[in-house]
């Protein structure tokens, strides 16, 4: 059983937002309010190519380019991505490109920084905190 509600056109102002914030500003508020509540998500999972080892890391199709900090019309953005030891965290430049993201500068520290190999996969999570995290499940032939 389903129930619709209607609301009365004159009582609709009453749902409106009771703060200090005029009209035009309550979607902007809405958003700044979703900005402070970051919820930890996965960004991408990707198994590593030999191009990604020795080059740059081409980011999936699939990644969730919302999770990532805003490119505000540039054509790189940079930041930092913590790693499973503590105190571990280096900057990386992400390049936004026609139809694809990449991380260029910083990335092959990276891959010395965890030694990493073709095969092995990574994944990228957002944290609740608001940064980045990457972690690393080794490929069997690395194990």
């Amino acid at each position: 059983m389903s129930v619709a509600l209607t609301v009365p056109k004159s009582s609709q102002e009453s749902f409106l937002p009771t703060s200090s914030y005029p009209p035009h500003c309550y979607k902007e508020h809405a958003c700044k309010l979703l900005e402070s509540q970051i919820i930890a998500m996965k960004i991408f999972m990707k198994k590593l190519t030999s191009v990604d080892i020795d080059r740059r890391l081409e980011l999936p199709t699939d990644t969730k380019e919302e999770a990532l900090p805003p490119f505000q019309g540039a054509r790189d953005n940079v930041f930092p991505i913590m790693f499973e030891q503590p105190g571990s965290e280096f900057d990386v430049h992400c390049s936004c490109g026609p139809g694809r993201l990449e991380f260029t500068k910083g990335w092959i520290r990276i891959v010395r920084h965890l030694r990493l190999n073709a095969g092995d996969v990574l994944t990228l999570h957002r944290e609740d905190q608001g940064g980045y995290k990457m972690t690393v499940r080794r490929s069997a032939s690395c194990a």
